[in-house]
């Protein structure tokens, strides 16, 4: 009896190990196949895909506080229900044809001006490596966590390059994706019907000329060049003008203007300062100076940061900035004015644009040139009258129902010059001619109200004149100036189109890079956000920027106002209509600055 009792326990203790191993081996399958040959494409599909659909239900319902998660989960459940929870970048080799493609443009992000630690790249890079060596092991939950990392990271660079990672309006990460779901959804059932991944993406890249230059450029300074920080010091030229040059000459070498074998010839270091100068929009003068050398300061990372902002700035406005024919194009950190048909640059001027801070900075703008008045008036704004004006001497002035207003003649002295050219904006911003043309030479170009003033304007007015096919031509326009001093308007047939903008980085019709001085401090927010990181410089310019947009969007903000000017103001007559003539002679020079 006790032997029948002691195999009976013999038998049942089996029996549970047994059990156990078979729940053991049951349970290793929905992890582990031992051998990805034993395993057929249809049943690899099938075990994935049950995976995933768990796996895509959970997040689905497992919301967050958080607009970034809450959106990509919500896209990343409507996706893979799409495909009815198929894989789509793996199979039991690990990655099929899409996943290489893309894991390949994953890894190699900077190239196409992204971040490739956005997207959780040392994760997918982590769990491909693992998969690989236990290859021909299958890992299914680990095969499954890749795909969906894929997903994911295809979803936010589509995203990225579709709407631009920076959103200027939230001063925040771009990440709505709820405008137009299905584009995104689509775009993955393309790349599961065998649509190349990085053709994919390219499709949604802006087609502007300008940005495939500027985006070729930027994939070849990446390709050539260790974006890695690299520290670069210029010494301070009016202090020590030997270790300045000797400073340049070393950054020359790194910028790839100078031959380390050429660091002894004074003749080859000056002529490539100047090559350098001139890239950067300065005066060739073959000074180390200030904007000179902390220019040569900026090393490959942080130009690199420049141009993928810049980059997301073209991507945020693609549907901004059109595909023109002919069109004026000012870049305002560039300091310049293009004039453009079919993609040929016809004319290039020197502009001086707003100065930096406040309400004097040039804003934005997309309109289209449609007036040009030679001897035009200047109607002062309100702003100068109260804040800036020391004398009404040649200025016409006049009040009605307690609006005073102060209107310059035209004349040589007048502070727009001979010309201006307008276009409809709610800023009251245009083009025109400037008496104080020594400014031109400048390297920091930041001193008007907020107008364009314009180098050899009538020469712009002519040309645009010229591509309106008008009867008036350049030098109708100057025998019109030297007729007599009087006001008149040349409207054009067709408007033409002129973009105001802001790029701190582009590249030339050679697809040449040119970087330049960040004017209004825009940069420095963006870099923050985008890349996480602020010091306490860039922290300091930040608050600042942001209490001065503050100010500027305060509606009905007292200005503090000029005693002196308000008490001319009120001294003046009181009955409407009444104008006074300061004085006659309207060529007097003005004290007030030009706008």
């Amino acid at each position: 009896m006790n032997r029948f009792f002691l195999h009976l326990n013999i038998l049942l203790f089996v029996s549970v190990v047994l059990l156990q191993c078979k729940t053991a081996k049951t349970k290793d399958n929905v992890d582990t196949i031992i051998n990805s040959e034993e395993v057929s494409d249809e049943d690899f599909n099938k075990q994935i895909s049950v995976l995933i659909k768990s796996e895509i239900e959970i997040l689905a319902n497992n919301k967050v506080d958080s607009a970034n998660f809450t959106s990509l989960q919500t896209i990343l459940h409507n996706t893979y229900k799409s495909t009815n929870f198929q894989p789509i970048w793996v199979n039991k080799h690990i990655l099929n044809e899409n996943g290489k493609s893309f894991f390949y443009f994953l890894a190699n992000a900077e190239l196409h001006a992204l971040i490739k630690e956005k997207y959780n790249y040392a994760t997918i890079k982590q769990l491909k490596d693992s998969l690989e060596h236990n290859l021909p092991s299958i890992q299914f939950q680990l095969i499954k966590n890749l795909d969906i990392e894929l997903t994911k990271a295809f979803l936010q660079i589509a995203l990225h390059i579709d709407k631009g990672i920076y959103n200027e309006q939230k001063k925040s990460i771009n990440t709505n994706f709820f405008e137009k779901e299905d584009n995104y959804i689509n775009l993955l059932a393309s790349i599961k019907a065998g649509k190349n991944p990085e053709k994919v993406l390219e499709q949604l890249e802006p087609q502007h000329p300008m940005y495939k230059r500027f985006i070729a450029a930027v994939y070849k300074f990446v390709s050539k060049n260790n974006i890695s920080p690299q520290k670069i010091s210029i010494r301070n030229y009016k202090t020590d003008s030997i270790g300045a040059i000797n400073d340049a000459k070393l950054a020359l070498t790194y910028h790839h203007y100078l031959h380390d074998t050429m660091l002894n010839n004074n003749v080859a270091y000056l002529s490539a300062l100047k090559a350098f100068q001139k890239d950067q929009g300065y005066n060739p003068d073959g000074v180390v100076g200030n904007m000179t050398a902390r220019a040569l300061e900026r090393d490959n990372s942080q130009k690199f940061r420049l141009l993928l902002i810049n980059i997301d700035r073209w991507r945020s406005k693609k549907n901004d900035i059109k595909i023109e024919q002919k069109y004026v194009w000012v870049n305002l950190p560039s300091y310049k004015l293009n004039i453009i048909r079919n993609d040929s640059l016809l004319l290039q001027k020197n502009v001086v644009i707003g100065k930096s801070g406040g309400r004097t900075e040039s804003p934005e703008i997309i309109s289209a040139i449609n007036q040009i008045v030679v001897w035009p008036t200047w109607s002062v704004p309100q702003s100068i009258i109260k804040n800036e004006m020391k004398s009404f001497k040649g200025y016409i002035v006049s009040k009605k129902n307690g609006y005073t207003s102060v209107v310059q003649p035209p004349g040589l002295n007048n502070s727009l010059g001979a010309v201006k050219i307008l276009f409809p904006n709610k800023h009251s911003v245009y083009i025109h001619d400037t008496p104080s043309k020594y400014l031109f030479k400048s390297d920091y170009r930041s001193h008007s109200h907020g107008c364009i003033r314009c180098q050899d304007p009538f020469e712009v007015a002519g040309m645009l004149l010229n591509m309106d096919n008008s009867a008036m031509d350049y030098d109708s326009l100057i025998r019109l100036k030297e007729k007599k001093i009087a006001t008149k308007n040349i409207s054009l047939k067709n408007p033409i189109p002129v973009y105001l903008q802001y790029f701190t980085a582009e590249a030339d019709w050679n697809e040449n890079l040119k970087f330049y001085a960040d004017t209004y401090k825009n940069d420095s927010i963006i870099i923050a956000t985008i890349f996480g990181e602020i010091d306490n410089t860039t922290k300091q310019t930040t608050i600042q920027k942001i209490k001065t947009d503050s100010i500027i969007n305060t509606p009905n903000l007292q200005q503090k106002k000029d005693t002196t000017i308000l008490k001319q103001l009120d001294s003046l007559p009181k009955k409407e209509e009444e104008i006074i003539l300061l004085k006659k002679d309207s060529l007097e020079k003005s004290t007030t600055e030009p706008f």
